[in-house]
């Protein structure tokens, strides 16, 4: 995928002589450096990573409190670890 991006001139010739020390073209460079941000950053959201893809009841209804509070539990015991 292609995208556009500002950078300032020093940071660009930078970036420019590390490819080269590394023998890297700049899309290497960048897309190891922005995949390194992406890893060590903490997911900001307090909700469990499973609930990204399962999804939580939008009503909140006697029932599906109660079905939601089985389902959290339930999913409360996976592994982060083993999820992934």
């Amino acid at each position: 995928m292609k995208t556009t991006i500002e950078l300032p001139d020093r940071l660009l010739k930078q970036v420019r002589l590390l490819a080269r020390k590394r023998g890297k073209s700049l899309k290497e460079v960048f897309t190891e450096a922005l995949q390194r941000i992406v890893v060590e950053t903490p997911s900001s959201s307090t909700q469990p990573e499973w609930m990204h893809c399962f999804g939580a009841f939008k009503e909140s209804s006697a029932g599906t409190l109660e079905i939601q509070k089985v389902l959290d539990s339930e999913f409360s015991k996976i592994n982060n670890e083993d999820w992934r």
